[in-house]
């Protein structure tokens, strides 16, 4: 009860869900006075710069390594549609490296396969991966046969841009609810994700209005 007495009530309903309290852990900051986030986001945020940092004390000379095998991981995860890769696809990178990414508990290994130590971490990666490339949204999404896995994607790559880069994220919003090879389940999951936010910004509505006008 004292440790939550410095818990905003947002960040204490965050903390609800056992994978963002995992991550609060994990991070540190439920070691801090008083912790910084107000979002999931910037709780993979301090997850990431957490692990980041044990990785690479552990091999300083391996610093290339952080965002090339996440990467490559992640375009393999997303590639295959499944969370774990063969072993052999991460074979161009130190074992030692792998070695110290499995014992801070980024990764899992099981002597075939890889993948992230949280499952969600996979989408948080891909949409940093792809905020940080100049891959866009729309033409990722209509090149695909748009199953059920890509929605955890999608939805993370716009929570990640509309905190990272507003006005790549509003393109990306217009661009999905006007395309017609958008399937109607992403389309409804843009809008959800719109109604789950505590406040929108008068941008994002300016976007959803004329297609509910469209609409009606």
């Amino acid at each position: 009860h004292a440790g939550s007495a410095r818990l905003s009530a947002r960040q204490f309903e965050l903390l609800q869900l056992p994978q963002n309290l995992s991550l609060f852990i994990e991070a540190g900051l439920a070691a801090e006075e008083a912790p910084g986030f107000v979002t999931q986001k910037e709780l993979f945020d301090a997850y990431w710069e957490m692990k980041c940092r044990a990785v690479l004390t552990a091999c300083p000379n391996e610093r290339e390594q952080w965002v090339s095998l996440i990467k490559t991981l992640t375009d393999e995860m997303s590639t295959r549609q499944e969370l774990s890769v063969p072993k052999a696809r991460l074979d161009a990178f130190s074992p030692v490296f792998l070695g110290a990414m499995v014992s801070e508990g980024v990764l899992t290994y099981d002597k075939r396969c890889y993948g992230f130590g949280h499952e969600s971490f996979f989408d948080y990666c891909f949409a940093r991966c792809m905020a940080a490339s100049d891959t866009k949204l729309l033409p990722f999404l209509e090149a695909d046969e748009q199953q059920l896995f890509r929605r955890a994607q999608l939805r993370q790559v716009l929570v990640y841009l509309r905190d990272d880069d507003l006005a790549r994220y509003l393109r990306g919003f217009r661009e999905i609810l006007r395309s017609d090879k958008i399937r109607p389940h992403l389309k409804l999951l843009v809008l959800e994700l719109l109604a789950a936010f505590p406040n929108p910004r008068d941008e994002e509505l300016g976007v959803l209005m004329p297609y509910l006008e469209h609409e009606l």
